[in-house]
């Protein structure tokens, strides 16, 4: 007995793993530490750690917050059930891990390298800010379609524009 093909179709549909998106993506190019975590993965991370955790961004909202500076507080950015950036207070730069702007997506997990020739590509200036946790002498001003990379051990662990 053979089945109709729309109900071998729908069959398929519902047993196949849904294909990654470009969250999961990015996080397999890397071994992050936050990055690509659910948001239970990451409650349960920090909680191991003995660490605070907040989100501070929910699917492109700035949450209520209190005020008060917390050094070593995790402050994660969430989109969907993903985390897509995490902000460590007290460090010297704006994110740990991750990115603001989901259109960068595509250079977290390459090496520098391969960042630089993206940019390039792409008609962007790139600079590294912070290698291995040594922030790189900048400039102060701000050009908008920059890249600001963070870079650890050779791959790019965060970016943020200016």
């Amino acid at each position: 007995m053979s089945l109709p093909l729309g109900i071998l179709a729908l069959l398929l549909a519902t047993v196949a793993p849904p294909s990654p998106g470009p969250i999961e993506e990015a996080a397999k190019r890397h071994d992050f530490e936050w990055f690509g975590l659910t948001l239970a993965e990451a409650e349960r991370k920090a909680s191991r750690e003995d660490l605070e955790f907040r989100v501070v961004k929910a699917d492109g909202k700035y949450l209520s917050l209190t005020k008060d500076f917390r050094p070593e507080r995790i402050n994660a950015h969430i989109m969907g059930n993903k985390l897509v950036a995490v902000e460590i207070e007290g460090m010297s730069h704006t994110i740990a891990e991750g990115v603001i702007d989901l259109r960068h997506l595509f250079y977290l997990g390459l090496t520098e390298k391969e960042a630089i020739n993206r940019a390039k590509l792409n008609g962007r200036p790139f600079r590294v800010v912070i290698r291995n946790g040594k922030p790189n002498p900048v400039t102060m001003d701000y050009i908008k379609n920059r890249a600001n990379a963070v870079v650890v051990d050779d791959k790019v662990v965060a970016i943020t524009n200016g």
